[in-house]
């Protein structure tokens, strides 16, 4: 976790809490894709369901369609400085 944190400006490395578990198939919601399911039991088994969330990921398929928390990057190169820009003007933080 604090490598990946360490990637971010220092006024967002609170803000990365947590990679998502895996899930068994079936589990929560199933008309969610995986990932997003994913991401709800995590919040759900951290006290965090109401809270506002961000999902970094390269994949969209895995995210319901109309999931404005997702924020995708491009597989062939992962996340990107120009990314983390991007993060921080979503999130609001210079």
């Amino acid at each position: 976790m604090e490598a990946m944190q360490s990637i971010f400006p220092a006024d967002l490395r609170d803000r990365v809490v947590g990679a998502t578990p895996m899930i068994a198939v079936g589990a929560g919601d199933v008309r969610l894709p995986g990932r997003h399911r994913e991401v709800l039991a995590w919040l759900s088994g951290n006290g965090a369901s109401e809270s506002a969330w961000i999902a970094i990921d390269d994949d969209a398929e895995r995210y319901a369609d109309d999931c404005r928390q997702l924020y995708l990057v491009d597989p062939s190169t992962g996340l990107t400085w120009a990314d983390v820009d991007g993060l921080c003007s979503r999130l609001g933080v210079d």
